[in-house]
């Protein structure tokens, strides 16, 4: 009788435990999302830490601008988000404009409509162009 209340224990275990499991949280990973518009298209840009900035590539919104994102969370004394605009020409990308964010983090409302970074707009003077972004997640 032992070996079969073991065995009928053993059997009941998995439907004992997944639901305690389930419940315990999971550790979040972290998670930044930029949102870009220009000309009234809006292009989303999911944002990972990386350990190489020099390899984040920029990406295009509209014709005439590019947005790189470089998150860096290691070493500690280097970590930042950094966000920044370029014109995109034939001869090659040209800085607009630049903004970096350094732990601890600036925390959002949870009604704030623009993240942790407020919203920015972004001038090209030659082409009177504006591109506005914001980023929100959890970095």
């Amino acid at each position: 009788m032992t070996a079969l209340r073991a065995a009928t224990t053993l059997a009941l275990l998995p439907a004992i435990l997944l639901p305690i499991l389930a419940a315990v949280p999971a550790r979040a990973e972290p998670r930044v999302t930029c949102h870009c518009t220009y000309g009234g298209e809006t292009v989303d840009v999911a944002v990972a830490p990386t350990d190489d900035p020099y390899r984040v590539a920029d990406v295009p919104v509209g014709r005439r601008f590019l947005f790189r994102a470089v998150w860096v969370q290691a070493p500690a004394a280097e970590a930042a988000l950094t966000l920044s605009v370029h014109r995109a020409t034939k001869a090659g990308p040209v800085p607009l404009a630049e903004v970096t964010f350094r732990p601890p983090w600036p925390v959002a409302a949870p009604d704030a409509p623009h993240g942790f970074t407020g919203l920015h707009k972004v001038y090209e003077p030659t082409l009177g162009a504006e591109l506005a972004f914001w980023c929100a997640g959890t970095p």
